[in-house]
């Protein structure tokens, strides 16, 4: 009795703290997967150790499920504008785990595991997956703050890379329209580097390296007007930096445009 009621706190603490760190923004961005699948262990686990009681690890199981998505969704409220309908598509791959965990557990309900080694290795596991909640909810914050600070140094030297490479792919042969080329700049440019797809769309068009995404807004019809703007995608785990530039060569711009798919104002911070 004292282990099915170890069995069964576990596996509701196991389901709740997997959907905390699904809720848990910003993030580490593990595959969607990896959360749901311990989520759905735990249950299965439970059931293999005492198949006596599986409904009750089920039940567990859905209770903490319930009790990590409400706490985590209040803690760490989805963006609408990157989660839109986010929380119904969570909903729905937690009850279709729950689901499979279900039939899973149907299956293995009379499944007796009587090799003690076995039976070690089945609690060794149930106590990974209740161990990687609080494990990830303990170095997110961390790893977090040192991948931010990562691309805010990459983005800066992006930034400063791009603004020289434009400079001397206009001053080349006098000609500024060599600018809408990209081959052209990727010859001037000497920072941290852009994929060959980056090269072929960042005059007219953001890219996205590193958190950041980065754009070249070119009018080709007077290519001596440009404006280079680089800026988190997100605000919270991407990076916390804006940079600017326009012909000016200021750090910062006010370059707008009917044409622009973008406006900046001075924001280096």
């Amino acid at each position: 009795m004292r282990r099915d009621a170890l069995l069964v706190v576990l596996t509701a603490i196991g389901s709740a703290l997997c959907w905390l760190t699904v809720a848990m923004e910003p993030s580490l961005e593990f595959p969607w997967w990896l959360p749901l699948a311990i989520f759905a262990l735990c249950p299965i686990l439970s059931t293999i150790l005492s198949r006596e009681r599986w409904w009750l690890f089920l039940l567990a199981s859905a209770f903490g499920t319930i009790a990590g998505a409400i706490s985590g969704f209040t803690i760490w409220p989805l963006d609408p504008l990157f989660w839109e309908g986010g929380e119904y598509v969570l909903m729905a791959l937690a009850a279709a785990f729950v689901l499979l965990a279900l039939i899973v557990g149907l299956a293995v309900r009379r499944t007796t595991v009587s090799n003690e080694r076995l039976r070690c290795v089945l609690w060794v596991g149930l106590a990974c997956c209740v161990a990687y909640g609080p494990i990830v909810l303990a170095l997110t914050p961390p790893l977090v703050a040192l991948r931010v600070a990562r691309n805010d140094r990459l983005a800066a030297e992006r930034f400063g890379a791009l603004k020289n490479a434009v400079e001397r792919t206009r001053a080349e042969s006098g000609n500024p329209g060599r600018i809408c080329d990209g081959q052209s700049l990727k010859r001037n440019y000497s920072g941290p580097p852009f994929s060959e797809r980056d090269w072929k769309y960042i005059a007219g068009n953001y890219v996205k390296e590193d958190g950041y995404i980065l754009g070249i807004s070119i009018y080709c019809p007077e290519p001596g007007n440009y404006t280079i703007d680089v800026r988190p995608e997100r605000e919270k785990g991407d990076g916390t930096r804006r940079f600017c530039s326009d012909e000016s060569g200021r750090a910062g711009c006010g370059f707008e445009s009917s044409n622009s798919w973008s406006s900046c104002i001075p924001c280096t911070k």
